[in-house]
């Protein structure tokens, strides 16, 4: 069974098909170049803020894969009274 394409590889898709250039990926995220640059060669990897940054440039959204689950994820994170 094919495992779907993660984050990282759907960004570097839309990185390499886009029409902007890495530097003004960069430039319009407000993310350094060089960690454009190495992140689209695979050579390394980016925080999800990072990551949300570059997909809303590419046109893309972050959004959970499980909504319900989301929601679990957040309330088991938030501090208690």
């Amino acid at each position: 069974m094919k495992l779907p394409p993660t984050i990282s590889d759907q960004l570097r898709a839309a990185i390499a098909a886009s029409d902007l250039s890495r530097y003004e990926i960069a430039k319009r995220a407000g993310v350094a170049n060089p960690v454009v640059y190495k992140f689209a060669n695979g050579d390394g990897d980016i925080n999800l803020s990072v990551a949300g940054k570059l997909a809303a440039v590419l046109g893309m959204h972050l959004a959970p894969a499980d909504p319900t689950a989301a929601k679990i994820l957040l309330t088991c994170r938030r501090p208690g009274p």
